[in-house]
């Protein structure tokens, strides 16, 4: 008897084979999912009863391997408030507001995003970047063992945005990089002398839930989130991990340093605190799409809480966002 089947619940290939004596037999298999140029299975599952399997169809064996990255707090089109922990990302201790000046637009008071990289092997600090390009980066000196990083990510900074890139092979003092979703050239390369890190991948994701915000002044609030393509990108930005500042178990980090909104993203709520101060206004973010990491992209998603004021109007506004976190 024939039979055709959706591996991994149709996500990530579609197989094709007999029946005999009751066991399947896989004559053939396509591999696809909803990755750029994905070449293996790939899917998520969230938190159904998934039968996971690993088999091998070809004449000889070869290294294949089976990855599950946790648990997504997303489950059958709602959210599962029992998956994941809940943080709160605010402000400075000692600056508990930030002062919006008069006449300004999008000051970023507080911008949150997930931690790039879950485990940072290897830095600049122990050979710093002397050249790159599109398809490869070269170290000072012979650091490494050929191949030592292969299959690891390559995290690296330009012009203060954070870009990965998967890694496909190395020399001792080079990597052979490539863009993690299309697995081609990278769009923008590493530049000499700026910070990097080897290792994997932060496969997290934070659902927002929540925002708490008070302003002593009439002032226009706007969320605005990262979008494919158009990353939020912000000057004199210095994120903190969440993990240093009191919450060891997050993974996220938050910036209350930035001092402009410089381009990327789109505005995904907006709002006006009232003149004469707000209080503390309590908004509900449950319709906010969570922020990923790299597993569909070359950067981070970033949400900046950006305050607008009026000409001859300047306002001091402190903001903590509220989120769940949870591996994807």
């Amino acid at each position: 008897m024939l039979f055709i089947e959706y591996a991994w619940y149709g996500a990530g290939m579609i197989r094709f084979g007999v029946f005999i004596d009751g066991e399947p037999f896989v004559l053939h298999q396509i591999g696809f999912g909803n990755r750029v140029s994905q070449s293996t299975p790939w899917s998520r599952t969230g938190n159904l009863p998934v039968r996971y399997e690993l088999r091998n169809v070809g004449v000889t064996a070869s290294g294949e391997s089976l990855i599950h990255y946790g648990v997504s707090v997303c489950v059958e089109g709602g959210v599962d408030d029992q998956r994941g922990f809940t943080y709160s990302y605010g402000m400075a201790a000692a600056t508990p507001r930030r002062t919006v000046a008069a006449n300004t637009t999008r000051f970023p008071v507080l911008s949150v995003r997930a931690r790039v990289m879950g485990s940072q092997e290897y830095t600049q600090a122990s050979s710093a970047i002397t050249a790159g390009t599109t398809t490869s980066l070269t170290a000072t000196g012979t650091p490494w063992t050929a191949n030592q990083w292969r299959g690891r990510a390559l995290q690296y900074i330009v012009a203060g945005v954070s870009y990965t890139a998967r890694i496909t092979s190395n020399t001792t003092g080079a990597l052979t990089i490539a863009d993690i979703v299309t697995g081609g050239a990278l769009a923008v390369a590493p530049v000499a002398g700026q910070n990097y890190a080897i290792g994997l991948i932060n496969r997290g994701q934070l659902l927002p839930r929540r925002l708490l915000i008070s302003s002593s002044a009439l002032a226009r609030v706007e969320l605005i989130a990262s979008i494919p393509g158009s990353p939020v990108v912000l000057t004199g930005a210095s994120f903190q991990a969440l993990s240093g500042l009191g919450s060891p178990n997050s993974f996220a980090e938050r910036d209350v340093s930035a001092t402009a909104y410089s381009s990327g993203g789109e505005v995904v709520l907006a709002f006006t605190a009232p003149a004469g101060g707000s209080g503390l206004l309590d908004i509900s973010l449950d319709n906010l799409l969570p922020l990923v990491n790299t597993i569909l992209g070359a950067t981070p998603d970033t949400v900046t809480i950006a305050v607008s004021t009026p000409v001859g109007v300047s306002a001091d506004v402190g903001a903590d966002l509220i989120c769940q976190e949870a591996m994807s």
